[in-house]
């Protein structure tokens, strides 16, 4: 029997009580495998509400990261992959930050994905959307690198490598040919403004452009993308992009079929990864039962088939198939949407439908 580790982080607000409903659908899409495959979770927290209880930081480089320890991340090290709901980041005070970034850099996380699909009886702006948002994780305008100059000027250094650049490039032409549906990669840049630093970024993506014969580089600037999005989205399939552009596009990306309350994302490493909702910690919705949780639950669909390719497990690629085929499902029949989408089903009642399907 194949015995797969989980580290489960349900974080902050609405967290706690998506972890625990998709955990439900994950065990109940597993139980058709439990001769051949077993599912451990270990769930650990991190985040702003277990900092306002225990205090615990970690300091790295001088930076104050809330929430989290080095106990924890050793309970992590022995997982496969992750699957994270959200944390609060926003809410720490001045002197502090997410513990997020730290989760990252210790698995070495270096490519952030977000689908976005259109679903069966969801808001899409056109019927055959079908593409990802592939966001550079380890370097850009993202990382805070910022220092005072004088007269209270500031400056934000922007830091692109040939190193991370190829290896996102990589990506990104693989994640074309797997989908095999228009096999495209957007190369999404502002080289016209800053021409050495968006310049070598988009070069390296030519150069490994060459490896992938089968498939076709398009260069855009970040200024063109948000009107292809609306006017032509079923023309993209794999958009690639830096980190900071990256983060302020993916809401857009979401919001052309759905939103946030569907939108899963996928966070690569080598060997690691992890698995969240594209959505916060809506703590506005904290114990109300009406958070959606399909995003937290896609996202779940999507670690059990990297799993599976990783462990060679026909078994995991199955429960993520078996996972999507079930949210799709309700979706169509309409019955149990939460508020996001127009209904009034709550959280529970939407993940009972999802475990219904799966029997």
């Amino acid at each position: 029997m194949k015995n797969i580790r989980i580290a489960v982080v349900p974080g902050d607000g609405i967290g706690p009580e998506i972890s625990k409903v998709t955990l439900d659908v994950l065990a109940e899409a597993a139980s058709s495998f439990k001769d051949r495959l077993k599912l451990d979770f270990v769930e650990k927290n991190i985040g702003y509400e277990l900092w306002q209880e225990t205090g615990e930081y970690l300091e790295i480089n001088g930076i104050k990261h809330g929430g989290i320890s080095e106990d924890i991340l050793k309970c992590y090290d022995s997982t496969d992959a992750m699957l994270y709901v959200a944390t609060s980041g926003g809410s720490f005070p001045q002197g502090f930050l997410t513990p997020f970034p730290v989760v990252r850099r210790r698995y070495g996380i270096f490519a952030n994905v977000r689908p976005a699909k259109t679903l069966p009886n969801v808001f899409s702006i056109k019927s055959d959307i079908d593409l990802v948002l592939v966001r550079e994780q380890t370097e850009g305008l993202w990382m805070g690198k910022e220092h005072g100059v004088e007269n209270e000027v500031m400056h934000a250094q922007v830091t692109i490598s040939r190193k991370a650049t190829e290896r996102l490039a990589e990506f990104s032409f693989e994640l074309a040919r797997s989908r095999n549906r228009l096999k495209k990669v957007v190369c999404v840049h502002k080289n016209n403004v800053l021409p050495k630093a968006f310049g070598l970024f988009l070069n390296v993506f030519k150069e490994v452009s060459h490896k992938y014969v089968d498939c076709s580089l398009v260069d855009m600037h970040t200024d063109v993308l948000p009107y292809e999005l609306i006017i032509a989205p079923e023309k993209l399939d794999v958009i690639a992009t830096t980190n900071m552009y990256g983060d302020a596009i993916s809401g857009e990306v979401a919001g052309i079929c759905g939103g946030l309350g569907i939108a899963p994302s996928g966070e690569y490493g080598v060997d690691y990864a992890i698995f969240r909702p594209v959505h916060g910690s809506a703590p506005d919705l904290k114990g109300k039962d009406v958070a959606n949780p399909i995003a937290t639950i896609l996202s779940a669909a999507m670690m059990m088939e990297w799993l599976g390719d990783k462990h060679h497990s026909a078994e995991a690629c199955r429960i993520g198939n078996r996972i999507r085929q079930a949210v799709e499902s309700v979706l169509k029949d309409g019955k149990f949407m939460t508020p996001d989408l127009g209904g009034t089903a709550s959280t529970d009642m939407v993940a009972q439908a999802i475990i219904d399907s799966l029997k």
